[in-house]
């Protein structure tokens, strides 16, 4: 009997009082790949909806480290002047890029035609103001002549006052 209206009291108690507010919806956990528990339905009755297991992914995770081939060389020793006690020959004028791997070589003379000579032999260019790109692949410094191939050398000069062909 005790029991009885102890259950009475606290059910009139508990009826003055206004009901307590829903439950805010559950949240999901995100999908890791994994667990099955973000894959389960929820109840119809909320108006909260499921998000698919997985996001969709534009671009990855993770960036791997990208090292350009055309970049990368080895070590050039800086560019020799090849001129030995010639009034002819002058020393071309060099500035270095990107690390080393490039370098633009230029004669600039205003008197006459100037040569742009790499080994003493190869013609690299041929004019008045002379510009050249030169690269350094595998160890040596590379660049096309004037006949379009590619020459390997370590020096260079600038020959002035030469006949135009």
């Amino acid at each position: 009997m005790f029991i009885a209206a102890l259950a009475v009291l606290v059910c009139t108690i508990y009826a003055q009082y206004p009901p307590p507010p829903p439950y805010p919806p559950k949240l999901i956990p995100p999908y890791d790949g994994n667990s099955r528990a973000s894959m389960c339905p929820s109840s119809s009755s909320s108006s909260y909806y499921l998000k698919p297991p997985y996001e969709p992914t534009y671009y990855p995770e993770y960036f791997p480290v990208y090292v350009p081939v055309e970049e990368y060389c080895d070590y050039c020793p800086r560019v020799t002047w090849s001129c030995k006690d010639s009034e002819e020959c002058f020393k071309p004028t060099i500035e270095y890029l990107e690390s080393h791997c490039k370098a633009v070589v230029s004669c600039d003379s205003f008197s006459g035609n100037v040569l742009l000579v790499a080994n003493k032999e190869d013609i690299l260019g041929e004019g008045i103001r002379i510009t050249k790109l030169i690269q350094c692949q595998h160890g040596k410094w590379t660049a096309r002549d004037v006949y379009g191939d590619y020459v390997k050398f370590s020096g260079l000069s600038c020959l002035s006052n030469v006949p135009v062909k």
